[in-house]
């Protein structure tokens, strides 16, 4: 897999310019937008596999912003961040938007770093699991073909050589 990318989605240039220094050291690239409408246009230019967004913004706001990421790219992770700690919110960044984690401002360098680091290992695991069914479809496609093809390819259960009807 390659370099992740990261979208920070906040409206105060020193937040993200923390987040993007605290993920940049982890290597991974990161993009930043100071407002939702333009975290949906760098959605549309850049491939993202995880979305960092502040809930308190002009304009739209980022449950908004992410439920819109969400539904026009569902493999995207999402993490919200927030300076105020609103049971209300949280819940409703959960239910609404799917929101992976409700991270509060200021936050500790490290557990955001490992917060980042295991949603980026949930995106891996859906793609991957994503594959596999993808995969699997395909091969029950090929089964099913192969048997309209040669009907007596698989003998039934009850059939055995044993008794002589093999």
């Amino acid at each position: 897999m390659g370099k992740h990318c990261i979208l920070v989605v906040d409206d105060e240039q020193v937040i993200l310019d923390l987040a993007a220094d605290t993920l940049k050291k982890n290597e991974y690239k990161v993009i930043t937008a100071k407002s939702g409408e333009e975290g949906l246009d760098r959605l549309v230019q850049h491939p993202v596999n995880l979305i960092v967004s502040d809930q308190r913004m002009d304009g739209i706001s980022g449950i908004e912003f992410l439920k819109i990421a969400k539904k026009k790219y569902p493999n995207i992770i999402t993490i919200m961040l927030t300076g105020f700690a609103e049971k209300e919110t949280a819940m409703k960044a959960v239910n609404e938007a799917g929101i992976y984690k409700f991270i509060v401002k200021p936050w500790n360098v490290m557990d955001f770093r490992n917060t980042v680091e295991r949603a980026l290992e949930l995106q891996h695991l859906i793609m991957e699991k994503d594959m596999l069914i993808k995969k699997l479809a395909l091969q029950k496609k090929i089964f099913q073909q192969i048997r309209k093809e040669y009907p007596d390819i698989i003998r039934p259960k009850n059939k055995t050589v044993a008794d002589g009807q093999a």
